[in-house]
């Protein structure tokens, strides 16, 4: 808040007799100056008339012996039978005739010096003076636009006069034989125009002819309106005085000294305007001499003297700004803040206008009462505490507070409590200033709201595909497993393609599952990368494998190309990675009839253990359009409807592709052209790690099979009973005593009680009486680091239930529907190879 300002001499107002005195003197000198300046301009607009009349006679003087010459030259030229010669001898001293005409009774020129002219009819309706032909006087037209009569072009009204113009003169006469003769002279204008500026100079003056009507003939000024009808007063005088002065012209929106004088022998009068500015610059420049000399004498006179006043209206001016500002302040918050302050008890001594308007409560209401009046009853003691205990040390509080208005209603505000103290430090009063945030508030309360519902909604929607995993991939798990069973089966060749071609649509309809899965994991934001180091040359020839098996009997080469110079183990998701490579393969051989797919994995750059790989696709196939490629990566989107019918699909696999790789640091391109192929590819970064052997605890198969679990004992609790005869039934045709269990507490119990124990438990999660999760924690819980290793058989296929699992202390997970081998070498890994020990060979 602005100090109030202090008068530091103690002057007070007492000098009215000064300023009477000071104004009598300023009165008497200013009056006497300015008569004094007022005089000398009046004798310089005087000579400024005398010097425009002077001007105003010399032109019209030579005005009048230029027309006469004119005028003599045509008479003697009338009166010539052949007058060629004395027309080219005037022509050649006469410059201001540009030529000469002789026209017949009709109007047309029978003969002229300009050979241009001849054949033309001459209209002299527009020459001045009118009257009963012939006319023994000059007559004068008006400004005409052109060089001479061959071109001539008339001025509209309001038009400015054009770069080239003439006057045009006619002499009327009467022939021997009784016909008259005219004889016409196109008149230069320039000639005047050039003589004025001569003697008067552009800048200061402007001179300007007028015809007997009033109308504007001809002008120095830069641009002019020929024939307007500008110079009123001129013509009005020229009725009672052939000259005269006007001392106050406004010409043209301008002031101006103007003299005029009537030609005595022709019908044109001369204007001379003169500049009244310019002229009074002289006297300006002693005006201000004058004004200036005064000036500082009368503050040299009233500087001392005046000091004193000057200090006392300081004061007072510097008082008033103080109460303006203290005004202006209060305004400000009034119209922003919630004010109020409170004594040490903590009752109101002062409220704004705008705490009773928010508070609903009026002044009276509020004086003299707590602010507990408009607690809310939102906070707790301990904020309430917190307050009183910073503010009783001088210390501001800040917060936001909930506050109830007197109807009831609740209102929130950001507050500020400071501590006004005295001179001795101690605190006198609080002042509390507070702004609105009630909509602030109610926003972030919709937002946490619109938050939750988005939360709920997803989780929602990652719960049902957790069960729609669980729900197909069961069944599909039965139809796998038995399709393994049946393989194993003696079928004639008929028997096994179907059962082949069976597998075969059972395992599309798992991708299918896997790939829309994938898709709402993506959505969802769950998909996470699982890095492991593995060996690229293995890894390159599963693929290769894989892709081979897709080929069937098309004639459609794969080619693999690998460069050597990379690394033989790599950090990566190298299971996702595959995804990709397959995904991108097979559409290639799905979109290829003939001809080659080519899958090239190559180093881009290399710094240290940190790699960057180039992996591309390309394919002789039908190609893409061009149109089509911004929607080949949307979600559930084709090139067209018609690839769907073709080939089928989800149209899912390249949308997943292309999330996989962004994910891994990449972006997913195509290049490709209609009717010859595509080519897909992406470049990610990976970090080299040092080789390790890999063993992949299988062992391996040729002719003579074995029993891989051969005296493994094993637990499985599965409610399913399909489920359970097909894992019974490959389990044991593997060497493994299976012992089933059909919930998670009947497994529970069979694992604690079992003598001697099991050597693996393969758990189910979704269970009735008891889930697998409960099951693991509750064998965990009973048996210690006794337990044999739980691997969880899950249906679902969410991140976060592989996780779940786990968390309740089972060892590791497999997917259902699963494929034995996987099976196997999951048991092997988790039992250190018992089984492998005892495997025996057995014939198929």
């Amino acid at each position: 808040m602005t100090p109030q300002p202090r008068n530091p001499w103690g002057l007070k107002w007492g000098a009215a007799s000064f300023w009477a005195a000071a104004a009598l003197l300023l009165t008497l000198v200013l009056g006497l100056t300015a008569f004094n300046l007022w005089r000398l301009r009046t004798v310089a607009l005087d000579n400024g008339l005398v010097t425009a009349a002077q001007f105003a006679n010399a032109f019209e003087e030579h005005l009048s012996q230029t027309l006469s010459l004119v005028d003599v030259n045509l008479v003697n030229l009338a009166e010539l039978d052949k007058p060629d010669s004395a027309m080219a001898a005037l022509m050649q001293h006469a410059r201001y005739i540009r030529s000469i005409s002789f026209t017949d009774a009709q109007g047309v020129v029978v003969h002229s010096s300009e050979a241009r002219n001849l054949g033309l009819r001459v209209e002299d309706s527009a020459l001045l003076p009118q009257g009963p032909e012939p006319l023994s006087i000059l007559r004068i037209g008006p400004l005409t636009g052109g060089r001479d009569l061959f071109n001539a072009q008339a001025i509209k009204s309001g038009q400015a006069a054009p770069a080239q113009t003439f006057i045009l003169v006619q002499r009327q006469l009467s022939g021997a034989n009784g016909h008259m003769k005219k004889v016409l002279a196109v008149i230069n204008p320039d000639y005047f125009l050039n003589y004025y500026d001569r003697q008067m100079g552009p800048d200061d003056s402007t001179i300007e002819l007028l015809r007997p009507d009033g109308g504007l003939l001809l002008s120095t000024a830069p641009s002019f309106e020929p024939n307007s009808q500008h110079n009123l007063r001129v013509t009005q005088q020229l009725q009672v005085s052939e000259s005269g002065q006007m001392p106050d012209d406004k010409h043209m929106g301008t002031p101006w000294l103007t003299a005029y004088r009537a030609s005595r022998s022709f019908p044109a009068t001369v204007v001379v305007h003169l500049d009244r500015d310019k002229l009074l610059s002289v006297w300006r420049s002693e005006a201000w001499m004058s004004l200036i000399l005064v000036g500082t004498l009368m503050a040299i006179a009233l500087i001392g003297s005046g000091v004193y006043v000057a200090r006392s209206r300081q004061w007072a001016s510097e008082r008033e700004n103080w109460i303006k500002d203290l005004n202006n302040q209060k305004y400000a918050l009034d119209q922003h803040a919630i004010v109020s302050v409170s004594d040490l008890q903590g009752h109101i001594t002062y409220a704004n206008d705008r705490f009773c308007h928010i508070s609903g409560y009026t002044q009276q209401e509020l004086l003299g009462q707590s602010h507990r009046l408009i607690n809310a009853g939102v906070h707790p003691e301990e904020f309430f505490e917190t307050l009183w205990s910073t503010i009783a040390q001088s210390r501001v509080w800040h917060n936001e507070m909930c506050c109830r208005k007197k109807n009831g209603e609740v209102f929130w505000v950001n507050a500020t409590i400071v501590p006004f103290l005295d001179v001795d430090g101690r605190v006198q009063q609080y002042i509390s200033i507070s702004t609105d945030i009630t909509d602030r508030k109610q926003a972030e309360r919709s937002l946490q709201i619109a938050k939750e519902t988005a939360e709920q909604a997803t989780g929602a929607k990652s719960q049902f595909l957790a069960n729609m995993s669980h729900e197909i991939r069961t069944p599909m798990n039965a139809i796998l497993g038995l399709l393994q069973l049946l393989q194993r089966t003696e079928m004639d060749g008929v028997q096994k393609a179907y059962v082949t071609q069976t597998e075969n649509s059972a395992r599309a309809l798992l991708g299918l599952l896997n790939d829309i899965l994938d898709f709402s994991k993506v959505e969802a934001g769950q998909m996470q990368l699982d890095l492991q180091a593995f060996g690229l040359q293995d890894w390159v020839r599963e693929l290769s494998v894989i892709l081979t098996h897709n080929l069937g009997p098309k004639p459609v080469q794969l080619k693999v190309e690998v460069d050597p110079n990379l690394p033989d183990t790599l950090l990566g998701d190298d299971m996702r990675l595959r995804q990709i490579l397959i995904n991108l393969g097979s559409n290639a051989i799905k979109f290829t009839a003939q001809g080659q797919v080519i899958i090239r994995v190559a180093q881009v750059q290399r710094q240290q253990n940190d790699v960057t790989l180039r992996f591309s696709v390309t394919d002789t196939g039908i190609g893409i359009a061009p149109e089509h490629l911004s929607r080949i990566f949307e979600g559930f989107s084709q090139a067209e409807a018609s690839t769907t019918r073709r080939f089928g699909g989800t149209g899912l696999g390249l949308s997943i592709c292309k999330q996989l790789v962004k994910m891994m640091g990449g972006e997913l391109c195509v290049n490709s052209t209609l009717g010859q192929g595509s080519e897909f590819s992406f470049t990610i970064p990976l970090t080299a790690v040092p080789s390790t052997p890999v063993n992949t605890k299988v062992p391996p198969t040729g002719a003579v099979k074995t029993q891989r679990l051969q005296g493994m004992r094993l637990l499985v609790v599965e409610d399913n009973l399909i489920n359970q005869m097909v894992a019974q039934k490959l389990l044991s045709q593997e060497g493994a005593e299976v012992t089933l269990a059909d919930n998670g507490e009947l497994g529970m119990r069979a694992a604690i009680t079992a003598e001697p124990g099991f050597d693996a438990v393969l758990m189910d999660v979704q269970m009735p009486v008891m889930d697998g999760y409960e099951a693991a924690k509750a064998i965990g819980l009973h048996m210690g680091h006794k337990q044999p290793p739980i691997i969880a058989m899950t249906a679902n296929a969410m991140a976060s239930d592989r996780q779940a699992c786990l968390d309740a202390g089972m060892k590791d997970h497999i997917g259902k529907p699963f494929m034995l081998d996987q099976l196997v070498a999951l048991l092997h890994r988790h039992t250190e190879n018992k089984a492998q020990a005892n495997a025996a060979p057995v014939n198929d």
